[in-house]
């Protein structure tokens, strides 16, 4: 289900809301009502239910086709822009010379674009998992053949299983720029972005569709994953709470980049609290990406 509202702004009126909130209840009476109600409400992240639903519904295996990437000439000029440089240089000293590891990146968009995995696994040979709740976006993450498990969904803020509405956003065709900058301000409704957003949604439009989400964990489990060599978090202003609510005494991670989009945070206390040390931030345009490691893990 699509809502396309035609708003030139992130801000919604009421009875847009209230047509999406309707349009959520509506579809869990009418569609698979036991899948529904495994899916939502408080759960543990490990539940067998969810985990097998996960598995069976919202789990796309790993390509063995080759790679159908991009040969779009201002796709392929912008595709290493923003903070992969930065990302990528950090990623060569923790695992030039590891060739094999898992990692997870959620807010993958098509699996090509400023992806911070896609060396990982075409370099060093890695497995992973890549989850991108954007139906559109999604379809061309499966066009491009990853090496990779790929998910439709979102990470769930709340440490359950959730369903919710995503805000996909898009440049409007009168303007230039780069459409999957764009994409990639895609939210979660009712998460507000920082004010300095404010010209870039000015010239893009947002449409609206249901998703579902998981927790962070209930991904590993579902995949028998107990260690992640690399994690990357971009998911517009969600960041912190999937970090609290991740059961980290369950798991071993070594490296963790989060894209944060507001310079309010506590993400610093947060990570510092499971035991990891802030290696390296910097600023990029409209966000912040910083770097943790765990010192007895990862050392360069």
């Amino acid at each position: 289900m699509l809502v396309n509202t035609g708003c030139l702004k992130r801000t919604c009126t009421l009875a847009v809301y209230l047509f999406v909130i309707f349009q959520m209840t509506l579809v869990w009476m009418t569609d698979d009502g036991n899948r529904r109600v495994w899916i939502r409400g408080s759960l543990p992240a490990n539940n067998s239910r969810v985990l097998n639903t996960l598995r069976e519904r919202f789990l796309d295996s790993p390509s063995s086709l080759p790679y159908n990437f991009s040969n779009d000439s201002f796709y392929i000029a912008n595709k290493r822009g923003s903070s992969w440089q930065y990302i990528n240089y950090y990623l060569k000293q923790f695992f030039i010379n590891q060739t094999s590891g898992f990692f997870v990146e959620a807010g993958a968009l098509d699996g090509e674009f400023i992806s911070n995995t896609l060396w990982l696994e075409q370099t060093l040979g890695w497995k992973g998992l890549l989850v991108e709740p954007d139906k559109d976006s999604y379809r061309q993450l499966l066009q491009k053949h990853r090496r990779a498990w790929s998910s439709n969904t979102c990470l769930s803020n709340s440490g359950h299983p959730k369903e919710t509405v995503h805000v996909a956003v898009r440049l409007n065709e009168v303007y230039e720029g780069v459409p999957w900058y764009h994409r990639g301000a895609s939210h979660e409704f009712g998460i507000t972005m920082p004010p300095k957003y404010d010209p870039f949604f000015e010239i893009s439009h947002e449409s609206y569709a249901m998703v579902q989400c998981f927790p962070l964990a209930s991904y590993l489990w579902a995949l028998n994953v107990t260690t992640v060599d690399f994690l990357s978090l971009d998911i517009q202003g969600a960041e912190e709470a999937v970090l609290k609510s991740f059961p980290w005494k369950d798991f071993t991670i070594k490296a963790v980049v989060v894209e944060m989009s507001d310079s309010h945070h506590n993400l610093t206390d947060i990570m510092k609290g499971v035991g990891y040390k802030l290696l390296n931030s910097q600023e990029i345009e409209f966000v912040e990406d910083y770097i943790f490691v765990r010192d007895e893990l990862l050392v360069i």
